[in-house]
């Protein structure tokens, strides 16, 4: 193995969760100009713009981690039971409540549907359906 090589991997044995936490803090500010773009005038586009980048800066960091849990199972172990590291991995999760805030009738779809399929509900889109229905009627 080169020196080149070697090191690429230590640096992929070093990449932390933690940097999931920054497509948060995109999310949040595409959030924001598009309500900036509805409330307050402002110019078109930058809240999609700030969207798109946070969905590519998710899909890089979730490949990154990929390779990572991969090539090094134990540092991923390691850095999910250190008392401060640990926090950080409930980022990821905490990206799909941004998302769910953004697109809210799509991850509550979502959501209906796993749920159906696990208690094995003859269709899906009949529990989807009374969801909907619970949901117009302040349930």
């Amino acid at each position: 193995m080169t020196t080149e090589a070697a090191a690429s991997h230590n640096r992929l044995q070093l990449f932390p969760v933690a940097f999931f936490s920054s497509v948060m803090g995109l999310a949040g500010l595409a959030m924001a100009l598009q309500q900036g773009e509805a409330i307050l005038g402002l110019p078109r586009g930058g809240g999609l713009v700030a969207t798109v980048a946070s969905l590519i800066v998710f899909a890089l960091l979730a490949i990154m981690y990929v390779l990572k849990l991969m090539h090094f199972p134990e540092a991923v172990v390691q850095e999910w039971r250190h008392p401060v590291k640990m926090s950080f991995g409930a980022t990821i999760t905490g990206q799909l409540a941004v998302a769910g805030r953004r697109h809210p009738r799509t991850l509550a779809d979502a959501v209906v549907r796993v749920v159906a399929r696990r208690r094995g509900t003859a269709s899906a889109d009949d529990a989807l359906r009374a969801e909907r229905l619970d949901l117009q009627a302040g349930l």
